[in-house]
């Protein structure tokens, strides 16, 4: 069981590292790998990565873009284009 959660949690951090998916939500992208709570998916990639989900976007959205992680920063921006508030997680 262990595994499958691992392997579910990584193709979550793929999608969530992928520029062209910034726009979907992050709980969209957790319930299409398995997830069916929130608090489940987030408490479980913290554990796994260090890091919240959303935290982990933004985090390769500023590399993306040439800019020094800040993790002293929280960064809630959303860009302009894209219409989801991801702020959920």
């Amino acid at each position: 069981m262990a595994m499958i959660r691992r392997r579910r949690l990584e193709h979550c951090r793929a999608h969530l590292l992928r520029p062209e998916l910034r726009c979907r939500p992050l709980h969209s992208i957790a319930i299409s790998w398995g997830f069916t709570r929130e608090d489940v998916f987030g408490r479980a990639f913290r554990d796994a990565c260090g890091m919240s989900p959303r935290d982990s976007r933004q985090s390769a959205a500023r590399a993306v873009a040439g800019l020094p992680r800040d993790p002293g920063q929280n960064d809630t921006t959303v860009s302009p284009s894209c219409p989801h508030d991801e702020r959920r997680l």
